[in-house]
């Protein structure tokens, strides 16, 4: 929604800079042994190859010939220093194990050369990356991102997926209006904690309270 109060549809257009396309993007989700800990996004668009491992950076970055090829890096104790690799293709993304101690596995299975799909699930050591082979991304999207980018925006409007990051500004900026916001959505994804974030941005005076409508309980109309 933006702050005139109509509903912004996102789709993609010809606009240059502020237009939506489909990119192919990886996500480093989540460390079992640092389930807190910082995660990270990655456009697969100009990539060539990315290779993964134990180390002590989060994160560096090669380019070669215009290129990219990544070296993603975690400290993880179960991560093997070259562990798996992805490579790149027009219209694929294969993963492959590099004879790591652990093994990789995707969707829980152990593999050694898998071609992946859109919602694949790669565990490598203890993380779990996510492959997504097509989502809404603005040209202007930065290629790599990290939560931490994102440490100053209220809790409930931190995302990494690109088009969400478009929906939350343009709901940042009428949360500060008169407009009223209507959040829908099905159970557990998150409608609350986006209106706590609404009303925190919106420095309305008065506490937030939150009412669970399926817990009223109703009295039958008796003809």
């Amino acid at each position: 929604m933006t702050s005139s109060g109509k509903t912004r549809t996102l789709e993609p257009d010809e606009s240059g800079s502020d237009s939506l396309r489909p990119v192919s993007q990886l996500f480093v989700v989540v460390r079992a042994d640092a389930p807190l800990g910082e995660s990270s996004r990655h456009s697969l668009e100009n990539t060539d190859e990315i290779t993964i491992g134990r180390g002590e950076a989060r994160l560096a970055r090669q380019t070669v010939d215009g290129r990219r090829q990544l070296v993603i890096t975690l400290p993880d104790e179960f991560m093997s220093s070259k562990h798996a690799q992805l490579k790149v293709g027009v219209a694929s993304c294969v993963v492959s194990d590099l004879g790591s101690k652990n093994g990789t596995l995707v969707n829980g299975k152990p593999v050694e050369t898998k071609e992946l799909k859109g919602g694949d699930l790669v565990e490598v050591g203890q993380a779990i990356l996510l492959y997504r082979s097509s989502m809404p991304t603005l040209a202007t999207t930065p290629e790599d991102a990290t939560s931490d980018d994102l440490a100053s925006a209220p809790i409930g409007l931190r995302t990494l997926i690109p088009a969400l990051g478009m929906q939350f500004a343009d709901l940042s900026q009428t949360a500060s209006s008169s407009a009223p916001v209507l959040i829908y959505g099905p159970t557990g994804s998150g409608k609350e904690l986006l209106a706590r974030s609404v009303h925190q941005r919106s420095k309305r005076t008065g506490p937030f309270v939150a009412l669970n409508c399926g817990a009223i309980p109703t009295r039958t109309r008796r003809e």
